[in-house]
């Protein structure tokens, strides 16, 4: 659990880490000041200075992005801020000296490292590793459709590019929007050269989204899972949500002890819980606490649905809110009675079934196979299969 010192540092490093966005773009698009840049000129080409702007305004664009995501405690996010701002303080001092935006930069990059033990939410592995195919088979596909372009597309360009130029002009502009001088002399041109840029814009557009997902649910409860669910909940005191923890749409966290479950089930970024916590009283706490450490780390938000009264102080002191969507009806069947003024308003309908034909019977536990085949002949009961258990 996070202390509110620590809450009020993280939520002011998001908001940095948007400013810091916005004042790179900002810096990106203005001319740099005159007195500095005069200097610059006699120790730095035009490309290197021209490429300051072009990574200020790419660390921008990302951090931006990144600014919701460092807010969310994502382990990705911080590396990525994390050089992100080393690139941007590198950035600011090429393009013009502009110290001013290289120290906010460090400054954030100062609090991201005294804040790195907070970031722990974890992105979803497969989606990682697809990303990273995903790059790995852009740039083949684009540098084999980029160098086979220019390679044999001369006349469309002031440029005659032998195989090594063709492969570094399409590297170059796979990665950056540095054209390296090319002037296109027909339409066609243009848009092959516009086309490797909108390859690679695309690309990393969505290698961000890939890198910075939720944990994503997959199916992977075990056998073992699942019987380990069923002992508890047979153990447990009776609920009328108990069997429900047992279907095969639920997930399982367990406490650290292994008394204790939770039954949940994951959609979007939301864990969410049926009921309250099953197993002994003494290790509800613990449960609780940690289903929410689980559900940080997979970057997912934990909730609880129907869950009874008697915890609720517990629920808020652990940071939840609560919300009524209704009660439960509790009936002791042995004192229950149609007598009396309570029992008015059930009484009516019942006597009017009574007048139709209709007759009830109570038959006590346990249900002769024969009687449940009958009632389902009749239509009156359908039995429900216990789940089954599948093994991993």
């Amino acid at each position: 659990m996070l202390t509110p010192r620590t809450r009020l540092g993280l939520r002011l490093t998001a908001l940095l880490t948007g400013l810091v966005g916005v004042v790179n773009l900002f810096s990106a698009a203005t001319p740099n000041l005159h007195n500095r840049s005069e200097w610059l000129r006699e120790f730095l080409p035009f490309e290197v200075r021209a490429g300051g702007h072009l990574f200020a305004a790419i660390t921008g664009f990302v951090l931006l992005t990144l600014a919701t995501n460092i807010l969310r405690r994502k382990r990705v996010a911080w590396w990525l801020a994390v050089v992100l701002l080393v690139v941007s303080i590198v950035s600011h001092l090429l393009k013009g000296l502009d110290y001013e935006e290289s120290l906010l930069s460090t400054v954030l990059l100062i609090q991201l490292l005294l804040l790195r033990q907070v970031f722990t939410a974890r992105s979803d592995r497969p989606s990682v590793a697809q990303g990273i195919r995903t790059v790995i088979g852009a740039l083949l596909f684009t540098l084999a459709y980029g160098t086979a372009g220019f390679y044999f597309l001369d006349n469309h360009y002031k440029v005659n590019f032998g195989l090594q130029a063709a492969i570094v002009q399409t590297i170059a502009m796979f990665f950056t929007d540095d054209s390296g001088g090319l002037v296109p002399t027909t339409r066609f041109g243009q848009f092959f050269a516009d086309s490797i840029y909108a390859i690679g814009g695309v690309t990393f557009l969505y290698v961000l989204v890939m890198l910075l997902r939720p944990v994503l649910w997959r199916d992977v409860v075990s056998l073992g899972e699942r019987q380990q669910a069923q002992a508890i909940v047979e153990q447990s005191r009776p609920s009328s949500l108990a069997r429900m923890t047992l279907f095969e749409d639920k997930t399982y966290y367990f406490s650290p002890a292994g008394h204790s479950l939770i039954a949940y089930v994951p959609k979007g970024r939301g864990a969410i819980a049926l009921g309250d916590p099953i197993g002994p009283e003494e290790d509800r706490r613990e449960t609780i606490i940690g289903f929410q450490q689980f559900c940080e780390r997979n970057d997912w938000y934990p909730a609880f649905y129907q869950t009874l009264p008697d915890d609720l102080d517990l629920y808020r002191e652990l940071g939840f809110q609560t919300l009524q969507i209704g009660e439960e009806a509790v009936v002791n069947l042995k004192e229950f009675t149609l007598e009396g003024k309570a029992g008015k308003g059930l009484r009516t309908p019942l006597n009017r079934l009574k007048k139709l034909g209709h007759e009830i019977k109570f038959h006590e536990p346990p249900i002769s196979d024969a009687l449940l085949s009958r009632l389902s002949l009749e239509g009156l009961v359908t039995r429900r299969k216990p789940p089954k258990l599948k093994e991993s």
